[in-house]
């Protein structure tokens, strides 16, 4: 039995200086006194790639079998790189990594370099017939050095053949695969360049394994062996012809008698004390041990159970021979060694180990132990490890541990990501742009097969060659990146085609209006010419995007309109076809608890309440999909609704966690019931066992059982001991019960080996490692105490090497006696950074040896940032990132972050940006927009600043102008034009290019409105011009197309690319005078004598005045057909109303109405008519009379002249003269007649006749 003391150790990995372009070696270190059994599993670099043991080179990177990690052709770029070193220990498994990783420091040379090897320059490798082996041989120098290996025969130096079995690999590496024992021999490795030339010999020594054989005839045991390397732990005695012999029985006795070794005798006896003592005498050993020898089995010896070791000082070797059967070197296998696994399904790997006894297996993921959980399942018998529902992150390299007490092989196999879902990695965002320039929009993804990508607008489909007019698309394809390049125009608002779209009931339903064109003032959705929103569950937003929560089949299909309107009207309409379908619902089911036992009968059924047809069924367990149909479970179909799982007869493997998931076209729902086996009884998972244990060891018993319920487990005695004593020895009983059956017991024995030994006090140290910091160029002081029994030698040693003073002038020992032991102290008078690493303290006396390991850090400022990045760029802010530089071996406190404007230069102390050290990346702020900077970076730990970084220059983003225009000038051109003119606003507010101006106007009503427009006013209702820039930036339009003497408020908004920015302060201008465009209104006249006409009105209407009304023309002329149309008369007037005097009397006049202004008369009003009163009429004309009987006279007379009326009669006054003189009265005669009917009336006369103008009356005297 091999007893395992775990002992802490660390590994380090020490910086590595490189002249650029050569091979770069970075080496694992591991403390000597585990160095036997560890071994490294990988290398990681930056935290997160990890490299394994290969000798490829056809990569970058190769890992030896000694764990030396080779990177060929180093750059600058890898001197950015980390790389930390992943070992696990051989018989504990443990897994360690190095503390602080290791860097490649590139040099530039300086002219030729000679070769400079980096390896042992004579070196031993040992290798077993059939194994592979790399023959190392690396140089610096410059130019890159060549390398030609030689192979020495008889003594002459002969060039290595180069074939299917030996290569030469990149940086002088030599394979030979198979090794076979003609290779072993002498190989020179001869190095050159321009500069000189270097050698490294490298002895080869091959060993057989021969088959093992034990035959036994009556007591005597033949034995076949093979060699293998001294370790170090094994026991040295004194002399040269000292060795030891054993044979382990039983696990714990020593047989106490050999002889007759190859008829020599050989050992005598051998101590009762379980590993610690061997044989006390040995006589004649020596010259070449033959491989096969016989042993006599002493009949009081107990049968050969294990092995026999026979260790030799000299020739060092250590023989061992195994039973047939028993004991064989280990071996692994992993099968598949490559395989490819699509995401989500499953990937079995299978060990296949050879050698006995196989005592472990254990599993490893990129370096790291498996854990066990609900997908990694590992599986013995065969060994299988199962990764259950793959994920992104499982790939890698998987390795299979095979160990004993003795050995450990291990196998490497990997596995590759197949199928993978799409995963974007870098996505656009949201811009604002103005027509005409072309844009390009990317898209980043990763998956396997590289993803297709399909681009959408507005929710639909983006077509390969759009026919829409004004518009062109273009689409690249760079493996797994796509652009979009799409380039329209603005223009009347238009809706593009919306193909039919599906809804899912119960979620919600979103459509973007597909609008194109500029600007967009509105967008609305209808049903059925209702507008919509109608009730809460519809929300509609103004970029177009309606929104339908929790959609109802019944409720919201149909047909849905959207319509877009921009500022001038213009209107467009397009209709969507909407179509809702309704996902299954499955029926709750019912758990069946506390109700089975093993061997009944159990069905499950799942039954869906809604949703379309047709409807799949499928059954998991525990997440994970059912097996096919088998004699113990099935699914049966009852109808389209229902689907039933049955098992026929369950046991406690049934148990778990079922669930329907029910699916159609809309989605799937699932349903999960536990199904519980009650009544399992107790079983061993772990069955106790017999334990030996040495005295004063630490000792744990383990016992474990299942069943349901829960067993209850308990031991007769206590089972974890520390520091056992032999009065702990002896049987104890481990039980387990639940509710079902008897439970189950185990009773078993402890033995504890060994008594009352006499310990004397080996050199030991009571602290086995420390950690020590010093300032570079400051001394170190490094000191270990030893205890134990004087005398004790105390040795210093670095990277495997012995340090004395005359290594290095810097360093001095000194030592002093203590009662207990000794203590050392290594000075060192001036640090330098390559003095950073791992110290060893070793000391020994003559009854053993310790270590000690003293970490020294020599600390300085941190290396510069490098590798400074942008990933972020907005108008304002810039997010860079960069690698962590070398710290100085004290953490990064801080990064400052120092920036400027290109055209500044540094100052003492500039802007700047403090990060905590833990972050490499820092988001800059407060920036101006569209301006170019210089950045750098510089790192700081508590012992200061490091110098700055190389200053990148970044431009920030544009942004929409944050200053008005300034010197809004506008003035009247005309009645129907205004100039406006202006000049930029200021420079450090254009936030990018200016592109040109927008100008606004509208109509003000009162002016007096302007005290309160300010430049946050919404501008909605202004229209506006677009202006380019003008030579100087400024600008200027003449506005068209006014109101005529109207006042117009003005603003102007400057834009870049980004948009427009605020509006100036409104200022007003108001167009020119011009002549009433509309007659006054409401014109009316009134009669107001014979010969005078009142005529009234009211002014134009304010939108046909055109300025200011300086007064009315009221034109007049008579609508009598006998008057000349030049006889018009006008009256000019201020007022609203006026007489018209001096008329004729009852005359139709015609009278029409105009205001005029400064500018001219307006238009007329449309004629009104009006007549002056009547009056009496002017005297007839040309009276005539003429006797015509003696009774009778005829008199004659023509119409006054101006009637002045209607006429209605005439009234004849007659009178009589006598004797010459006429009578005193006079009495009258009237005629009437009515025009035009020309009758006439007489009254007192005999007749009235009318004859063209003339009237006649007849008097008949009586």
């Amino acid at each position: 039995m091999m007893q395992v003391v775990r002992q802490k150790y660390e590994v380090q990995v020490y910086d590595e200086y490189v002249i650029s372009g050569n091979t770069a070696v970075l080496k694992c270190q591991v403390p000597s006194y585990v160095a036997e059994y560890v071994m490294v599993t990988s290398w990681v670099q930056d935290g997160s790639v990890n490299i394994y043991p290969n000798t490829d080179t056809g990569g970058k990177y190769a890992v030896l079998m000694s764990g030396d990690l080779y990177i060929y052709n180093a750059g600058p770029s890898d001197g950015y790189k980390s790389y930390a070193c992943r070992t696990v220990h051989r018989l504990t498994g443990e897994v360690h990594s190095s503390t602080y990783p290791g860097r490649i420091i590139i040099t530039e040379p300086k002219g030729s370099v000679q070769p400079r090897i980096t390896v042992e320059k004579h070196v031993t490798k040992q290798v077993k017939a059939g194994d592979d082996i790399t023959l190392p041989c690396v140089a610096q120098g410059f130019p890159v050095p060549t390398y030609r290996w030689f192979r020495e025969d008889r003594d002459q130096l002969l060039a290595v053949n180069v074939g299917e079995r030996v290569s030469v690999l990149a940086a002088g590496l030599l394979r030979i695969a198979k090794v076979r024992l003609e290779d072993k021999g002498k190989y020179l490795c001869w190095v050159n360049n321009s500069a000189g030339e270097e050698t490294v010999q490298v002895t080869l020594t091959v060993s057989e394994q021969l088959n093992c054989l034990m035959l036994q005839k009556s007591n005597i045991v033949y034995l076949s062996l093979s060699t293998i390397p001294l370790p170090p732990t094994a026991t040295q005695v004194a002399g040269t012809s000292s060795c030891s012999i054993a044979t382990h029985i039983a696990g714990t006795y020593f047989c106490s008698t050999a002889t007759h070794i190859a008829g020599t005798s050989f050992c005598s006896t051998a101590t009762h004390v379980a590993g610690t003592s061997f044989s006390s005498t040995a006589t004649n050993v020596a010259g070449t041990l033959s491989p096969t020898f016989s042993l006599p089995l002493p009949t009081r010896c107990s049968p050969l159970k294990r092995d026999i070791v026979l260790t030799v000082l000299k020739p060092e070797l250590k023989l061992r021979c195994t039973r047939l059967g028993e004991q064989a070197p280990l071996s692994a296998h992993v099968q598949p060694q490559n395989q490819v696994v699509d995401v989500g399904k499953e990937a079995v790997f299978q060990c296949i180990p050879g050698g006995h006894p196989v005592a472990k297996v254990a599993w490893y993921r990129n370096g790291k132990p498996v854990v066990r959980d609900a997908r990694f399942e590992v599986l013995s018998s065969p060994e299988k490890l199962m990764v259950r529902a793959l994920q992104k992150e499982d790939h890698g390299m998987y390795q299979c541990f095979v160990s004993n007490e003795w050995d450990m092989a291990q196998a490497t196999a990997e596995l590759q990501l197949g199928d993978a879902s799409p995963e974007l990695l870098y996505w656009f965002t949201e811009q604002t742009i103005q027509p005409g320039p072309a844009v390009s929009l990317k898209c980043v993804a990763t998956g396997n097969p590289p993803p297709q990508f399909i681009w959408t607008l507005d929710g639909f489909p983006v077509p390969d060659n759009p026919r829409s007019k004004g518009a062109s698309l273009i689409l690249f394809s760079f493996g797994q990146m796509v652009r979009l390049r799409f380039k329209s125009s603005s223009g009347l608002p238009f809706i593009r085609l919306m193909p039919k779209i599906t809804a899912v009931a119960g979620t919600d339903l979103v459509i973007k209006c597909p609008v194109a064109g500029y600007p967009i003032e509105s967008i609305i959705w209808e049903r059925d010419g209702t507008v919509l929103p109608m009730n809460r569950r519809q929300r509609v937003y103004p970029n177009g995007t309606l929104i339908i929560e929790h959609a109802q089949r019944q409720a919201d299909a149909g047909s849905y309109t959207c319509q877009a309107q921009n500022r001038q009207k213009h209107t467009a309409r397009r209709d969507v076809e909407v179509q809702v379908l309704v996902p299954p619902k499955i029926l709750p089911i019912q758990a069946m608890t506390n109700l089975l036992r093993e061997g009944m009968r159990a069905a499950i059924s799942c039954q869906i309440l809604e949703g379309d047809l047709p409807v799949t069924f499928r059954w998991e367990r525990n997440g994970q999909a059912l097996p096919a149909p088998n004699l113990s479970t099935s699914t049966r179909r009852l109808d389209e609704y229902s689907t039933s799982l049955v098992i026929e007869r369950i046991t406690s493997a049934h148990s778990g966690n079922y669930t329907c998931v029910a699916q159609n076209v809309a989605g799937s729902e699932s349903f999960t019931v536990p199904l519980t086996v009650n009544g399992i009884p107790p079983r061993w998972t772990v069955e106790a066992a017999d334990a030996s244990v040495a005295s004063g060891q630490d000792v744990t018993l383990h016992c474990q059982a299942d069943g349901y319920p829960v067993p209850s487990i308990m031991w007769r005695k206590a089972v974890e001991f520390l520091h056992i004593s032999k009065d702990s020895e002896g049987y104890y009983l481990c039980e387990a019960k639940n509710e079902v059956g008897t439970g189950v017991s185990k009773v078993i024995f402890l033995k504890v080996n060994g008594g009352n030994l006499a310990i004397s006090a080996p050199a030991y140290f009571p602290q086995k490692s420390k950690q020590m910091q010093v300032q570079k160029g400051e001394q170190a002081h490094l000191q270990c105490t030893s205890l134990g029994d004087t005398p004790i030698e105390i040795m210093w040693k670095i990277a495997g090497k012995r340090i004395s003073e005359e290594m290095d002038q810097r360093y001095s020992i000194r030592e002093q006696l203590l009662d207990d032991g000794m203590v050392s102290e290594l000075g060192i008078s001036h640090t330098y950074r390559h003095d950073t690493g791992i110290l060893s303290c070793y000391a020994s006396n003559a009854y053993g040896q310790d270590e000690m390991t003293i970490q020294l850090i020599v600390q300085e400022v941190p290396e510069m940032p490098k590798n400074i990045r942008v990933n972020d760029q907005q108008s304002r802010s810039l997010t860079l990132s960069w690698t962590q530089p070398y710290a100085g071996n004290s953490p990064i406190t801080n990064y400052i972050v120092q920036y400027k404007l290109v055209g500044d230069v540094w100052i003492a102390q500039p802007t700047k940006l403090t990060v905590l050290g833990t972050q490499t990346t820092a988001t800059v702020q407060n920036l101006s927009p569209a301006s170019s900077y210089h950045l750098r970076i510089m790192a700081e730990n508590r012992l200061g600043l490091s110098d700055p970084s190389e200053a990148i220059q970044v431009t920030t983003q544009e942004e929409v102008p944050s200053g008005s225009p300034q010197d809004v000038r506008a003035e009247a051109k005309s009645s129907t034009e205004l100039f406006v003119a202006w000049e930029p606003p200021m420079r450090d507010q254009w936030n990018g290019n200016l592109l040109g101006y927008y100008v606004g106007y509208q109509e003000q009503s009162n002016p007096s409105s302007l005290l309160i427009v300010s430049p946050s006013t919404p501008t909605h209702n202004y229209s506006f011009r677009t202006v380019e820039v003008g030579a100087q930036y400024g600008g200027e339009v003449t506005l068209q197309g006014l109101t005529k003497y109207t006042t117009y408020s003005i603003v102007v908004q400057a834009y870049n690319s980004r948009g427009a920015g605020p509006s100036s302060d409104p200022v007003s201008a108001r167009t020119l005078e011009d002549a009433p465009s509309l007659p006054p209104k409401n014109v009316q006249c009134s009669v107001l004598t014979s010969q005078s006409l009142q005529v009234s009105w009211e002014p134009p209407l304010v939108e046909g005045r055109n300025g200011i009304v300086q007064g009315y023309k009221v034109s007049h002329q008579s609508a009598e057909e006998w008057y000349d149309e030049d006889e018009q008369e006008t009256k000019v007037t201020t007022s609203l109303k006026t007489t018209i005097p001096s008329l004729r009397k009852y005359t139709n006049y015609s009278i029409s109405v105009l205001a005029f202004t400064s500018s001219g008369d307006g238009v007329k009003s449309l004629p009104i008519y009006c007549r002056t009163e009547e009056d009496v009429p002017s005297p007839p004309a040309d009276i005539k009379a003429v006797i015509s009987s003696v009774n009778k006279i005829l008199v004659s007379w023509l119409p006054p002249l101006h009637p002045n009326g209607q006429l209605i009669g005439y009234t004849f006054y007659m009178g009589l003269i006598e004797d010459g003189k006429e009578a005193p009265s006079l009495f009258p005669l009237l005629c009437f007649y009515t025009p035009p009917l020309l009758k006439g009336f007489c009254a007192n006369c005999s007749a009235c006749r009318f004859l063209k103008n003339e009237l006649y009356m007849e008097i008949t005297l009586k």
